[in-house]
């Protein structure tokens, strides 16, 4: 494995020290395989020091709750690399400084000098936090993300699987709604996504000509003109019988309001820093199906595959399983090489792929859709 320049080392070259592995935020279909892959990369590069796995996140630092993965055989390690969700237990908590302060005085304690935090967005940050603070150990973060949304890596292991089980199901659900044309008007499929929209931006592979669904695309990168949506839906419908429509769960209208918190008579839940918790909430669709029903007075049935999207293994992408396991792998190349403070990116060279440490002081804000990306550039990496 190839990696480029690594951030200048805070630490010797890991010899006889122990680490500690966190699954942090939600799980996907192949974030087990970024577990594996670190605790047989371990192994080769270390026969003295133990790897522990911490229970539920970013709590682990908080309650010593850690496993030793190191004695794991082999039949678990191919185990994981089959079993969506997370093995170790996922979590969304947040560190304050005194939690940090706490957490660092533990890792010494238990003499660990790598922490290797596998997660998205909220997880770098974590990961920032927790390698610049008074007596930090070296801190490699490892990328996974259904939203495809961390910066400085050309893609996220988690996110193709999703993007294919969507693919798939707009197509399935598109077939489904055609023959019952009369009697089904308008669909709604709902992708998670809270501000980027590649998967909903992926759904539209499942087209096979132009007029194929999903007929309209909404997504949290361009807020939308509620009267333009409901038009252009009113249009299709009038035309063809029936309109499909893949929504982002994050999708806004012009005023910047989440459509999901828009008339919610149910309560919005909101985690500890205020954000909505959009996989707990009723989502847009319940807003958008009230609009279409009131205003165009056309039928609409809502299909929310929720966590199905992220976690079928039916719909594993082995090129999306090989690069949460090189991640991982390179995750402990890193660290034995005395990197501390990156994140394990994945780029793509002529037809192969590769490692490349990114520091994360660089590792910050969301990578949106841009306005011209062609989803078929992601048709063969889906298979």
């Amino acid at each position: 494995m190839h990696h480029a320049q690594a951030a200048a080392p805070k630490h010797a070259t890991l010899r006889s020290v122990n680490a500690l592995v966190l699954q942090c935020g939600g799980p996907t279909a192949v974030v087990n395989s970024s577990l594996a892959a670190i605790a047989r990369r371990w192994r080769e590069h270390q026969s003295r020091g133990q790897l522990f796995g911490g229970r539920f996140g970013l709590r682990a630092l908080g309650t010593g709750e850690w496993d030793p993965l190191d004695v794991r055989d082999d039949g678990w390690l191919q185990m994981l690399d089959s079993t969506p969700g997370m093995a170790l237990g996922g979590g969304r908590d947040r560190l304050d400084p005194s939690q940090l302060a706490s957490a660092a005085r533990r890792l010494g304690s238990r003499e660990i000098d790598t922490v290797f935090l596998i997660g998205g967005n909220g997880t770098m940050s974590a990961a920032r936090a927790l390698a610049s603070g008074a007596n930090a150990p070296r801190v490699i973060a490892v990328p996974k993300t259904v939203d495809n949304d961390i910066p400085h890596t050309e893609i996220c292991p988690g996110f193709l699987s999703a993007a294919r089980f969507l693919c798939e199901a707009a197509r399935d659900v598109a077939d489904d709604v055609l023959g019952m044309r009369g009697y089904e008007e308008v669909v709604l499929i709902e992708t998670m996504g809270r501000h980027a929209g590649w998967l909903a931006a992926s759904a539209r592979l499942a087209r096979r000509s132009s007029d194929d669904a999903p007929h309209l695309v909404l997504m949290p990168e361009k807020p939308i003109d509620e009267d333009a949506v409901l038009a252009q839906i009113d249009d299709r419908v009038t035309a063809a019988g029936v309109c499909v429509v893949v929504v982002s769960e994050g999708v806004r209208d012009h005023r910047g309001v989440l459509l999901t918190t828009k008339e919610c008579r149910s309560g919005i839940e909101r985690d500890p820093s205020g954000h909505v918790i959009l996989g707990r909430s009723g989502g847009p669709l319940p807003y958008l199906t009230a609009r279409i029903r009131e205003r165009l007075g056309r039928s609409c049935r809502q299909v929310r595959p929720d966590v199905l999207q992220r976690c079928s293994r039916a719909h594993v992408s082995s090129l999306d399983r090989r690069l949460a396991a090189l991640a991982g792998a390179g995750a402990v190349d890193c660290a034995h090489e005395g990197s501390s403070g990156v994140m394990i990116a994945l780029r793509r060279v002529g037809g192969d792929w590769r490692t490349e440490p990114v520091p994360l002081d660089r590792v910050k804000g969301e990578r949106l859709v841009p306005p011209d990306f062609d989803p078929e550039a992601l048709r063969e990496l889906m298979a």
